[in-house]
């Protein structure tokens, strides 16, 4: 005798269970999304309804089965960020947390209570309303992300239907006010006066290695001596400190590159003769560990100050690296192995500095 199986099968977006008993062929649509997590739940009824006929319990009218399939939260889009929040906490450090909570004003502001699910016609006019607003790229395009990834993730947990905030443009760079690199000359500028101040001297490597590698400046001040091998040059980034505390570094994995020969050069003659492996590399003016916002808040905005150059936050030393390392002609690929960018995101950014490609001559 065939064995009876209840059969799960997609129906355009939806998924739907079919199966024959006493040659009679039965559908059933449990009102679930195809998507992994849904396809778990609709294995779950196929395996219910194939141990009831089994033993003698199958529930023609089907109500048994139904009554399986929990109908969705109608929920606020705050309260679906709310939930992907909460999931998402213990993986974050306090000030990730910090800027991701606060992106919920952005949707009690343009949806208030709404509580159906969101459309594309909702998001194009949220789209166009966040827009509107004067905010620099990074900032329009890590709103944009996060939403993105929320639902994502709701949309795999079932509890929505789809992920509208999908393939939404972007904003590239240099739009919107974004700042400018610092030129060579500012460069210069900038080093000869942290060189030339009696106080804030103590930072001059750690200035040069941000301009001369594109590192985050939590990055910078989590390396060790031991992160780098003066034989070969190479240097491993794999943490970085954020808020005090230290913690993998943001692209999720250990990046390694060669340093310069100008930087293993200076890096080498940095170095104490009696430190420890372990040692931090880049200190503060006591030999402890460094906060990037104080470093921001004295040093640095005095030295520009005095240099005559623009402010500019000292992140805009990668976006500086990255635009003189294209502008050079250098692989876009490497450049982003260097500095831990996503390609996609690299070639999005600074397509206007990467050379385009040129047929080979073949004859």
């Amino acid at each position: 005798m065939r064995k009876f199986v209840v059969r799960i099968v997609k129906d355009k977006d939806s998924l739907r269970l079919e199966w024959t008993y006493q040659g009679q062929r039965r559908t059933f649509y449990p009102g679930l999304a195809d998507n992994k997590t849904n396809r778990i739940k609709a294995q779950q009824i196929a395996l219910q309804i194939e141990a009831d006929v089994e033993i003698g319990i199958y529930n023609a009218s089907l109500c048994k089965y139904k009554k399986a399939v929990k109908p969705p939260l109608q929920l606020t889009p705050v309260e679906l960020l709310d939930t992907w929040l909460r999931f998402k906490r213990n993986s974050w450090d306090a000030d990730t947390f910090k800027l991701r909570n606060y992106l919920k004003s952005d949707l009690t502001n343009f949806f208030k209570a709404k509580k159906d699910n969101l459309t594309e016609e909702d998001i194009k006019n949220f789209y166009q309303w966040l827009s509107c607003k004067k905010l620099a790229t990074e900032t329009f395009n890590r709103k944009l992300d996060t939403f993105e990834s929320a639902w994502e993730w709701l949309l795999e947990s079932g509890q929505v239907s789809e992920n509208p905030w999908r393939n939404l443009p972007r904003r590239k760079n240099g739009k919107n006010g974004d700042a400018k690199p610092f030129s060579k000359i500012e460069i210069n500028k900038i080093l000869s006066a942290f060189e030339a101040h009696k106080t804030y001297n103590h930072y001059t490597v750690l200035v040069k290695f941000l301009f001369g590698t594109g590192c985050r400046i939590g990055e910078a001040i989590g390396i060790r001596w031991q992160d780098i091998d003066f034989d070969s040059g190479k240097i491993a980034i794999a943490e970085q400190v954020t808020s005090g505390k230290r913690k993998a570094a943001k692209s999720g994995s250990c990046r390694e590159f060669y340093l310069s020969a100008s930087l293993k050069i200076l890096l080498t003659n940095f170095r104490p003769a009696d430190c420890s492996e372990k040692d931090l590399i880049f200190t503060t003016l006591t030999g402890k560990q460094m906060d990037a916002h104080n470093f921001r808040e004295r040093a640095w905005t005095i030295i520009l100050g005095l240099a005559g150059v623009a402010y500019r936050k000292p992140s805009n030393t990668r976006h500086s690296f990255c635009s003189h390392a294209l502008e050079s002609g250098m692989n876009p690929v490497t450049v982003a192995a260097i500095t831990g960018h996503d390609p996609k995101v690299l070639f999005d950014h600074y397509a206007g500095l990467i050379n385009k490609p040129q047929a080979p001559e073949i004859f």
